[in-house]
């Protein structure tokens, strides 16, 4: 999809080695990204290898069948709200 429509930046996500975590690329970013992936490119057919790892989290919404859309926050985001959640209790 072309994020210049809406004059969002428009990247694809990293291609991963099979078996890798999310927190991998959770880990190289400094801002949440979203992502709207195919239902094929996320498969992994053999011509579009390394989205694998979105497999481990669920889609933050779907369109139609045919695209997963993926909110990805920072690692440093996510430490960051548990120890929130931590102080509250």
């Amino acid at each position: 999809m072309n994020g210049g429509l809406f004059e969002l930046p428009n990247a694809s996500p990293p291609a991963l080695p099979k078996g890798a975590s999310i927190d991998e690329v959770r880990r190289s970013i400094t801002e949440t990204q979203w992502w709207i992936i195919s239902v094929k490119r996320l498969y992994n057919l053999p011509d579009r290898p390394g989205l694998e790892y979105l497999q481990q989290i669920e889609p933050a919404d779907k369109i139609a069948y045919a695209y997963h859309v993926y909110r990805i926050d920072p690692m440093s985001s996510l430490v960051e709200e548990s120890v929130e959640e931590s102080v509250e209790r």
